[in-house]
Protein backbone atom coordinates (compact mmCIF):
# COMPACT_ATOMS: atom_id res chain seq x y z
CA UNK A 1 0.00 0.00 0.00
CA UNK A 2 1.45 3.33 -0.86
CA UNK A 3 1.77 5.89 1.55
CA UNK A 4 3.31 9.91 1.66
CA UNK A 5 7.18 10.14 1.48
CA UNK A 6 7.80 12.91 -1.01
CA UNK A 7 11.16 11.27 -2.19
CA UNK A 8 9.54 8.44 -3.62
CA UNK A 9 7.39 10.78 -4.97
CA UNK A 10 9.36 12.97 -6.52
CA UNK A 11 10.94 9.88 -8.28
CA UNK A 12 8.23 8.19 -9.07
CA UNK A 13 7.16 11.38 -10.62
CA UNK A 14 10.58 11.95 -12.64
CA UNK A 15 10.62 8.40 -14.36
CA UNK A 16 6.90 9.08 -15.07
CA UNK A 17 7.60 12.15 -16.83
CA UNK A 18 10.69 11.16 -18.45
CA UNK A 19 8.73 8.06 -19.85
CA UNK A 20 5.80 9.92 -21.14
CA UNK A 21 7.73 12.67 -22.34
CA UNK A 22 6.19 15.43 -19.64
CA UNK A 23 9.07 17.86 -19.60
CA UNK A 24 7.15 20.33 -17.72
CA UNK A 25 6.69 18.13 -14.75
CA UNK A 26 10.93 17.82 -14.56
CA UNK A 27 11.36 21.18 -15.17
CA UNK A 28 8.95 21.79 -12.37
CA UNK A 29 10.69 18.91 -10.20
CA UNK A 30 14.12 20.24 -10.44
CA UNK A 31 13.59 23.64 -10.50
CA UNK A 32 10.63 24.18 -8.19
CA UNK A 33 11.37 21.75 -6.26
CA UNK A 34 15.05 20.85 -6.17
CA UNK A 35 14.52 17.74 -6.70
CA UNK A 36 18.38 16.36 -7.94
CA UNK A 37 17.69 13.00 -9.29
CA UNK A 38 20.58 9.96 -9.23
CA UNK A 39 22.07 9.71 -12.25
CA UNK A 40 21.45 5.94 -12.42
CA UNK A 41 17.99 6.81 -11.11
CA UNK A 42 15.72 3.96 -13.30
CA UNK A 43 12.69 1.86 -12.12
CA UNK A 44 14.71 -0.71 -10.91
CA UNK A 45 16.46 0.92 -8.10
CA UNK A 46 13.45 3.05 -6.87
CA UNK A 47 11.91 1.40 -3.27
CA UNK A 48 8.73 -0.58 -3.53
CA UNK A 49 6.89 2.66 -2.23
CA UNK A 50 7.79 4.39 -5.70
CA UNK A 51 7.46 1.60 -7.43
CA UNK A 52 3.43 1.76 -6.24
CA UNK A 53 2.99 5.12 -7.11
CA UNK A 54 4.87 5.20 -10.74
CA UNK A 55 2.43 2.04 -11.62
CA UNK A 56 -0.55 3.40 -10.43
CA UNK A 57 -0.09 6.19 -12.19
CA UNK A 58 1.26 5.07 -15.29
CA UNK A 59 -2.15 2.55 -15.33
CA UNK A 60 -4.09 5.98 -15.39
CA UNK A 61 -1.74 7.25 -17.98
CA UNK A 62 -2.72 4.29 -20.06
CA UNK A 63 -5.86 4.32 -19.50
CA UNK A 64 -6.21 7.88 -20.61
CA UNK A 65 -4.20 7.12 -23.57
CA UNK A 66 -6.48 3.82 -24.41
CA UNK A 67 -9.20 6.39 -24.26
CA UNK A 68 -7.62 8.90 -26.27
CA UNK A 69 -7.26 6.31 -29.16
CA UNK A 70 -10.62 5.41 -29.32
CA UNK A 71 -11.91 8.92 -28.40
CA UNK A 72 -10.01 11.83 -30.06
CA UNK A 73 -12.68 14.47 -30.55
CA UNK A 74 -14.51 17.37 -28.40
CA UNK A 75 -15.76 19.06 -31.16
CA UNK A 76 -12.52 21.82 -31.34
CA UNK A 77 -10.37 18.73 -33.33
CA UNK A 78 -8.18 16.25 -31.50
CA UNK A 79 -7.47 15.74 -28.02
CA UNK A 80 -3.55 16.23 -26.74
CA UNK A 81 -1.97 13.66 -24.57
CA UNK A 82 -1.37 16.10 -22.12
CA UNK A 83 -4.81 17.50 -22.41
CA UNK A 84 -6.04 14.32 -21.44
CA UNK A 85 -3.55 13.81 -18.62
CA UNK A 86 -4.12 17.27 -16.98
CA UNK A 87 -8.13 16.79 -17.03
CA UNK A 88 -7.16 13.31 -14.90
CA UNK A 89 -5.20 15.57 -12.22
CA UNK A 90 -7.51 17.87 -12.18
CA UNK A 91 -9.82 14.32 -10.83
CA UNK A 92 -7.09 12.93 -8.62
CA UNK A 93 -6.75 16.27 -6.99
CA UNK A 94 -10.36 17.20 -6.57
CA UNK A 95 -10.19 19.89 -9.22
Amino acid sequence: MMYFDRFDICEAWYLLAHDWGLYAVITRLEHDLHFRPSPILSYDNISENAKEIYDWNDAIFIADHRLAENYTYNGRGKQSLEDIIRRQQDRSYGG
